[in-house]
């Protein structure tokens, strides 16, 4: 099955998302334990505690759209003036402007076919909702 978040809880309530592959999310717990996960949606490698384990939120495909947008991560590197961001801001799917979804699929040439697909079923996702044709449900 294919991953679509690498979400992990540490004992003190932390939650370490590794949103892409090499991004080692790491926190050190109240316990004084570090924790990792790293591989965005490509691998999972965490880091083992058995005394006090991580509590595994990773989110796996089912083919079901509003699991797909709800746990899916686009990053954004510019604002809408086309200016550099300092850093990548990662945005829920389903909290994309419908504007920047848009812009997506018409500017991104080397985008996954998987997350384009996702775009696209998100448009129209929203657009039946305006009509009407699926309860609104996030």
């Amino acid at each position: 099955m294919r991953l679509l978040a690498n979400k992990w809880q540490t004992p003190d309530g932390t939650i370490l998302w590794s949103k892409h592959r090499h991004d080692m999310a790491c926190h050190r717990d109240k316990n004084g334990e570090l924790y990792f996960t790293d591989g965005g949606n490509e691998y999972v490698r965490t880091s083992l505690n058995l005394k006090a384990p991580m509590k595994n939120l990773c989110v796996y495909d089912n083919g079901n759209h509003k699991r797909r947008r709800n746990s899916m991560l686009w990053g954004k590197n510019y604002d809408k003036n086309m200016n550099l961001l300092p850093e990548t801001h990662y945005i829920l799917i389903k909290d994309l402007e419908d504007e920047h979804l848009e812009a997506i699929l018409r500017n991104v040439t080397s985008i996954d076919p998987f997350y384009k697909q996702i775009i696209e079923d998100e448009i129209i996702y929203r657009e039946n909702l305006i009509l009407n044709e699926i309860p609104n449900q996030q």
